[in-house]
């Protein structure tokens, strides 16, 4: 009997949130590229996960919207940030997939209030028990269909750069965690607030880099 508990205590464990939203996304991609994207002196493996339509130049955003978001950070912070990255993946999916968990009423903490629908969402999992030392997972899903439309801040038929801000805007969330980890807990609806800024100064680079499905 002793030797059966720890598969026992193991087999009983509850999936968390971050692995019910990583196997969900997963089930909807079709293919996988893991690639490097360089912040300063500092290298990050990122898994990209797309759709069988996903342009391949999205994975040229996560590089570039990491390097505009952490430009100001020192080379010492840098360091902190990255060491605190386990595991990063991002995942392109479709609209529904990111909605189906959440409603409108949810959204509390958005710095806006006319929200129909997500067009991204970042997943992250602690690994340790200290927030200061712990590395991190983190997983983004980004999307831009149908959906879409449901927004007032869209317009589809012309805004399809909305896909590169909203993986960009995600990018930042990573980034928010694994410099600041506390800073959700004690400063509620802070990086959302931070996110929309930085995917403001952002659109420039998503509209000139945009491609189209």
């Amino acid at each position: 009997m002793i030797k059966m508990l720890p598969f026992f205590l193991f087999a009983c464990t509850e999936p968390s949130e971050y692995d019910i939203s990583v196997e969900s996304w997963s089930k909807e991609t079709s293919w996988s590229e893991t690639t490097s994207i360089d912040i300063g002196k500092h290298t990050v493996k990122v898994k990209f996960n797309g759709l069988t339509h996903t342009p391949k130049s999205d994975m040229q955003h996560v590089q570039l919207a990491s390097r505009a978001f952490m430009a100001d950070v020192s080379e010492r912070g840098l360091e902190e940030c990255v060491d605190r990255i386990h595991s990063f993946e991002v995942f392109h999916v479709p609209c529904s997939t990111i909605n189906e968990s959440y409603s409108v009423g949810e959204l509390k903490d958005y710095p806006i209030d006319d929200v129909r629908v997500l067009v991204g969402l970042t997943a992250s999992e602690k690994r340790g028990s200290n927030w200061e030392r712990s590395d991190w997972d983190f997983a983004i899903a980004y999307c831009y269909d149908d959906m879409v439309k449901l927004s007032k801040r869209v317009n589809y038929e012309t805004d399809g750069w909305w896909r590169e801000l909203a993986l960009a805007h995600e990018v930042s969330h990573v980034w928010q965690t694994a410099c600041n980890p506390l800073d959700d807990a004690f400063s509620p609806g802070n990086s959302e607030k931070i996110a929309f800024k930085f995917h403001e100064s952002y659109k420039e680079t998503a509209q000139k880099l945009h491609v189209s499905y």
